[in-house]
């Protein structure tokens, strides 16, 4: 099972920084943790691909405040 709290403190851990900055996205990260916990189905080794894949570590914001945001995703 995944855990919001798990997912932060993982990129607690990973990084060093702790300010997520305005908690908007609690909510969003919420309803995505309660969408692979019981709608997405995976199997044994997805949900350890997915787990791995949500603990890569987050990158600070280029302004460099220590905020956490998602990895860029390359667009073709």
């Amino acid at each position: 099972m995944f855990s919001a709290d798990e997912l932060e403190n993982g990129a607690r851990a990973a990084t060093g920084l702790d300010d997520f900055g305005s908690p908007y996205y609690r909510e969003g990260l919420e309803r995505t943790v309660e969408s692979l916990n019981t709608e997405a189905e995976l199997s044994e080794m997805g949900a350890v691909i997915q787990h791995a894949h949500d603990q890569q570590r987050p990158n600070p914001t280029p302004q460099g405040r220590g905020h956490l945001c998602p990895a860029p995703r390359n667009r073709q």
